[in-house]
């Protein structure tokens, strides 16, 4: 540069990289900067959503997100499922829908480019598609009540995604059914022990 302020563009890769520079005047004098030592990161990606170890329902629509810093726009993002490509976004914020379907452990990992062709993978992120939870919420287990007791039979459920039907069982005998939380049956119990 001849001209205040002295600059000059600089389009650097990733890396290492002294940088100096030198003064010369009218009269042939020079001068040279004490050098400055600069480093050029990769991209940064890292998977926002779910968070590691999450149990997810079958059937979820999820939205797989990243975060992306230390890049030079614009910028795609790839999303892995088990290492196989499954979605992609070249706009913030960076996400692809997810429907797992089969039961079992996922990785999913997230590669960012940017512009200058530098890449940057994510750290794995583990989750679980497991299958739905029930339990029976009322009565207590060991509960005694008179007989021709008039019980309200409940139960809660988690790791589902809706619609839910529960399927209430006395003794191992169907008794009832509910499919709209909260999940209950009425039931009259005769004399006796039941499971």
């Amino acid at each position: 540069a001849t001209n205040a302020p002295y600059a000059f563009a600089w389009t650097p890769l990733v890396g290492s990289y002294q940088l100096s520079a030198i003064a010369v005047d009218n009269f042939g004098d020079s001068a040279t900067s004490a050098p400055v030592n600069v480093t050029i990161t990769p991209p940064v990606v890292q998977i926002t959503s779910p968070a590691p170890g999450s149990t997810l329902a079958a059937g979820t629509n999820l939205l797989v997100t990243a975060g992306v810093s230390n890049v030079v726009g614009p910028v795609s993002v790839n999303f892995y499922v088990n290492g196989a490509l499954a979605g992609a976004a070249t706009n913030a914020p960076y996400a692809f829908a997810w429907n797992p379907v089969s039961l079992g452990a996922y990785q999913l990992s997230a590669i960012a480019l940017d512009s200058l062709g530098d890449s940057a993978t994510s750290a794995p992120v583990n989750v679980t598609i497991g299958p739905p939870v029930v339990q029976i919420t009322s009565p207590a287990p060991g509960s005694t009540f008179p007989a021709d007791t008039n019980l309200l039979v409940t139960a809660g459920v988690g790791n589902v995604a809706s619609p839910v039907s529960v399927n209430f069982y006395v003794n191992g005998a169907l008794a009832g059914a509910a499919t709209n939380a909260p999940y209950a049956f009425a039931w009259t119990p005769l004399v006796g022990s039941y499971q």
